[in-house]
Order: C-alpha cells, then sequence, then structure tokens
C-alpha cells in the first residue's frame, strides 16, 4: 500500500515538471512578440523623424537663400536710391541757378548783397548831380545812376576774414568728377553674368577681395584674389599672329601674385609681384622677337589687366570688404547711357600698342616700312617723313598711334621698290 502511494507521488511530480517546462516556452513567445512590436513600432517613429528633420533642412535652406536674395535685393535698391538722389540733386541745382540768373534789373542785383558785404563804388560815381529842377536832366541822371549801379554790383569784394567764399566754386572743387560704366547683364539678384565682355577685354571672374593685408590694394586699384581675365595681344613667338593670354590674380603670403599665361606658351607663364612687372617682361619679349624696339617696354600692368577699366572698377568696388581698404582711393562711376560717350581713357585705349593688337600692328608695319625707307632717298618718302628712320620708329611706340592705312603703306612699298629698281 506504502508502495501505491509512492508512486502516485512520483507520477504527480512528473505531471507537474512536465506542465511547468511546456508553460515556459509560451511566456517567452509572448515576450518576444511583444518586442518585437515595440521595436516595429520604434523603427517606424525613427523613420518619421528622420524624413521629418531632412524636410526642416530643406525649409531652413530655402529660407536661406530668400535671405540672401532679399538682402541682394535691397542692397542693389539702395545703390539704384542712391543714384536716383544724385540726378534729382543735379537736376534741381541747374534749374534754381538758370532761375536766379535770370533776373537782370538792378533791384535784383543790390538785393543779393548780403550785409557783411562792402560795396566798391568807382570815383564816378560820387560826381554824378542830378539837376531836379529840369525834368530831362533828371532821367538822364537816373539812367547815369542806374548805370553806376549796375557796375559795382559786380565789384562786390568780400572782408577779409569773414569766412565767406564762394559756395558752387567750393562744391565744384571737391566734387570728384564720375567715371562712365559700359552697362552689362545682369542676373534675377543683380550680380553680373560672366563672362562680362568688355572692349577688348574679357573677365571671367572677380574673385575676393582681401582687405586685412596692405599689398593686396593700393591707392589707384584693388587686387582681389581669383580674379581672372583674357585679353588678345601679339604673339611673343611671332609678334604679327594673335595670341590669347590669361591674366590671374593668386594669393601669396603677403604680397599677390601676378600670372600672364599664353595660349601659344602655356607652360611656361609670366609670373610677378606687380602687374606692371609681368607686363613689361612680356613687352620685352615682344620686342626681343620682333629683332628691335618697337614698343615701350616700362609696362601697364594694371589697364592690361583691366583693373583701371572703369566696368571692372566698379565691379570690384561693389564687392564685399572693399569699403576695409585703408590707403584704395574710392572712384565715382555712373552707368554710361546710349546717347552719353564712354570714359576718354578707355575710348582712346585701341591707340595703346602696350594693350591693344591692332595698334602694335600698325608700329609693326611702320617699322617694316621704316627699314626699306632708310635704303633710298627721302624723295620717295610720304608728305612729312622726310626724316623716317629706325631711330624714329622707335619713338612710335607710346601711347598714340596714329591710324595708317593698309593702302598707303602699300602705295609707300611700291614706291621705294621702283625707286631701288
Amino acid at each position: 500500500m506504502d508502495n501505491l502511494i509512492g508512486k502516485c507521488h512520483s507520477l504527480s511530480y512528473a505531471f507537474a515538471s512536465e506542465d511547468e517546462s511546456i508553460d515556459k516556452p509560451a511566456g517567452n513567445y509572448e515576450q518576444n512578440t511583444k518586442y518585437k512590436l515595440k521595436y516595429k513600432r520604434l523603427r517606424r517613429t525613427l523613420k518619421n523623424l528622420v524624413f521629418e528633420n531632412a524636410a526642416l533642412c530643406d525649409e531652413v535652406a530655402k529660407t536661406q537663400e530668400k535671405s540672401i536674395r532679399a538682402k541682394e535685393e535691397r542692397r542693389f535698391l539702395l545703390k539704384k536710391l542712391m543714384h536716383l538722389q544724385t540726378l534729382n540733386e543735379a537736376t534741381t541745382q541747374l534749374t534754381t541757378k538758370q532761375s536766379n540768373g535770370g533776373g537782370s534789373s538792378v533791384s535784383n542785383c543790390i538785393g543779393s548783397v548780403p550785409p557783411n558785404m562792402s560795396l566798391t563804388m568807382s570815383a564816378n560815381a560820387s560826381r554824378v548831380q542830378l539837376n531836379e529842377t529840369n525834368s530831362s536832366d533828371a532821367n538822364k541822371g537816373k539812367r547815369k545812376v542806374a548805370g553806376l549801379l549796375k557796375k559795382t554790383s559786380k565789384e562786390i569784394l568780400v572782408r577779409p576774414g569773414s569766412g565767406l567764399t564762394n559756395s558752387s566754386k567750393r562744391k565744384r572743387s571737391n566734387v570728384v568728377a564720375k567715371r562712365l560704366v559700359e552697362p552689362i547683364p545682369l542676373d534675377s539678384t543683380g550680380r553680373p553674368i560672366f563672362p562680362i565682355v568688355l572692349q577688348g577685354l574679357t573677365v571671367h571672374s572677380l574673385g575676393e577681395i582681401v582687405p586685412d593685408r596692405a599689398g593686396f590694394h593700393s591707392e589707384e586699384c584693388i587686387y582681389p584674389v581669383g580674379y581672372c581675365c583674357t585679353r588678345v595681344y601679339a604673339s611673343t613667338r611671332n609678334p604679327e599672329l594673335r595670341c590669347l593670354y590669361t591674366c590671374k590674380i593668386s594669393d601669396d603670403g603677403q604680397r599677390p601674385k601676378f600670372e600672364i599665361a599664353a595660349e601659344d606658351d602655356s607652360e611656361h607663364p609670366i609670373v610677378g609681384s606687380t602687374p606692371t612687372e609681368c607686363h613689361s617682361t612680356l613687352l620685352k619679349a615682344v620686342n626681343a622677337a620682333w629683332g628691335r624696339k618697337v614698343v615701350d617696354t616700362s609696362g601697364r600692368g594694371a589697364k592690361f589687366f583691366g583693373l583701371t577699366h572703369s566696368t571692372v572698377q566698379n565691379l570690384i568696388q561693389s564687392c564685399l570688404g572693399a569699403r576695409k581698404c585703408a590707403t584704395y582711393k574710392w572712384a565715382r562711376f555712373e552707368v554710361c547711357k546710349s546717347e552719353q560717350p564712354l570714359d576718354t581713357a578707355h575710348s582712346l585705349s585701341d591707340n595703346d600698342s602696350t594693350t591693344n593688337f591692332e595698334a602694335l600692328q600698325r608700329i609693326l608695319h611702320l617699322s617694316a616700312v621704316a627699314t626699306v625707307a632708310t635704303t633710298t632717298t627721302t624723295s620717295t618718302l610720304l608728305p612729312g617723313m622726310t626724316s623716317f628712320g629706325l631711330t624714329t620708329i622707335s619713338t612710335l611706340s607710346g601711347y598714340q598711334v596714329p591710324d595708317v592705312k593698309p593702302s598707303d603703306l602699300r602705295n609707300l612699298l611700291a614706291n621705294t621698290t621702283s625707286s631701288l629698281m
């Protein structure tokens, strides 16, 4: 009996252990499914947050772009407003001068005299005597007095030490003459569209101004780092051929580095610490290629780089940091209208043989003609060219070159060759 009771206890214990073993895996499965649901929920939430963050970043970028565009438009409108104000002031001054200068009566002349000015009367004014008894003599006397008053109104002298000066002359002396600039195409934000094609010059980049270093600007020019332009000039291998030169400005520490690279010899650029140094080296190479001095080698580097061109200088002045250049002298510019002439300094740029290819070719043709003409008598030369030789042809390498037609050169060569034969 005791054995049966023990067996029953052992069987009940075995069944209980099996039930426990079955219940444990069921609990783990439920926990795993619960964690999986939480994981999927967190993953979905994170994905939504990532997309929301990306959308917010796009909105921030668009807002920044709008703010930058608004600043550029504000700056452009301010410039336009200042320009219109100056034009309005000029027109009002002209109208006031015309209205003030129109009156010619004696009373206006006397009324315009300030109280602290002295009238210098001539000696004849004291000798005028009016005969009041005779009406005709009185009228004559009045006419004489009126004439004397007109003369004395022109002889107004300013007292010394009064501090009064002619305001119109002072304003004229202080006002700097405006230089005209060519109109260039602009984009919707008011920025120039590159490349900018000017007279004999193409600007590809304005670069960035370095105002905290004194070597990157002077009184006349600003040298922005990254500035790049191209210009056509005579080749250093054959001066009669055209060559495209690329002018660049780069950062070389405390001073800028200027570079002129020829298209036919790009591996050996001309490098210097100033633009004039590079330009002078280029002109010496042109003279060496021709075999004699046909152009002045002193150099005009700032003009060859286009830094003194009114349009380029105006654009560089408008860049960020130009106001911080301490030694640079600010220049005033005005957009050229269709009926207004361009700046005389650049309208005569075609006659500058140091920067213009056509002007240099005229000098080279004259040099070739002079070489032939030195072997003939002076009677075969053109009028005004009696002493025209190799010594005088070198003096034609200045900045103003006369316009010589090719037909005149052909006639001169024909005359000289016929006289030799």
